[in-house]
């Protein structure tokens, strides 16, 4: 007798409206948009844009917050923090002030997404420093003694071709992005 009404009582309910208090599950992904990498390259006074892609698993669990916190030095991000209220997309820019010191190494940026109680964390890879055309450039001069044969423009950039030593010259490698 004492177990039909402990199986009436406890059991019977949770079979009736299932685990967790009879509501179905729900639970969010956080993660970066089609296309976009864990790690991006700042050049000091530019920007980068970064996507940041929501998905519900079941159900949606509400209004999901995403912010980040701990940028490097000199890097600030518009907006500072983004609202999801749908499945989706949304853009962040990241930007290097013009005098933004150089990181060696890329710093990790911990992103976080929260719906109620659900927290979903992605680490994005920043990285303070010129371009690598700008890079490649460096001590780079081109001189150009004559007109005739033109640069051949091509896929990664202009390819120059010295076919006479007079014409054309470089004091160091030029790699010139088109």
């Amino acid at each position: 007798m004492r177990f039909v009404a402990l199986f009436l009582m406890i059991i019977f309910p949770l079979i009736l409206g299932g685990c967790g208090s009879g509501h179905p599950y729900s639970d969010f992904s956080l993660q970066f948009g089609l296309g976009q990498e864990a790690s991006i390259q700042i050049p000091p006074g530019k920007s980068v844009t970064v996507t940041l892609a929501i998905g519900f698993i079941e159900r949606n669990p509400g209004d999901i917050h995403v912010s980040w916190g701990g940028l490097p030095a000199g890097v600030s991000a518009t907006p500072t923090s983004v609202t999801f209220t749908a499945t989706g997309q949304q853009s962040v820019q990241f930007a290097a002030a013009p005098n933004a010191p150089d990181t060696s190494n890329p710093l990790p940026l911990t992103i976080t997404g929260v719906a109620g109680s659900i927290t979903h964390s992605i680490t994005l890879y920043i990285t303070v420093g010129p371009d690598d055309a700008a890079v490649s450039n460096k001590g780079c001069r081109l001189l150009w003694n004559r007109p005739g044969n033109l640069p051949k423009q091509t896929r990664g950039g202009i390819q120059i071709r010295f076919q006479t030593p007079s014409l054309f010259h470089s004091q160091s490698p030029c790699h010139l992005p088109v």
